[in-house]
């Protein structure tokens, strides 16, 4: 029996802010059926960015960040 949800389809990807990235993993790989592509990070602006883009205060810094590829669908961001 295949891993993942049925149909799911569309998209390019979607990002997550998760407390804990790797229990956020383990999720993503064995409820939806992802696979991990790659790590990056840490991840640091100088400027605004991080509060124009993501909502957060402009120096706040994401340490990792986890690139995840579904079956048939999105690619999930976990930070």
């Amino acid at each position: 029996m295949s891993k993942g949800i049925p149909g799911l389809k569309g998209g390019d990807h979607i990002g997550f802010t998760v407390p804990d990235i790797e229990e956020a993993t383990t999720f993503f790989v064995d409820v939806i059926g992802c696979s991990v592509l790659y790590d990056a990070g840490p991840f640091i602006s100088d400027d605004d960015w991080m509060n124009k883009n993501l909502n957060v205060h402009p120096r706040s810094v994401i340490r990792k960040y986890r690139m995840l590829k579904c079956q048939n669908g999105p690619s999930f961001e976990i930070f």
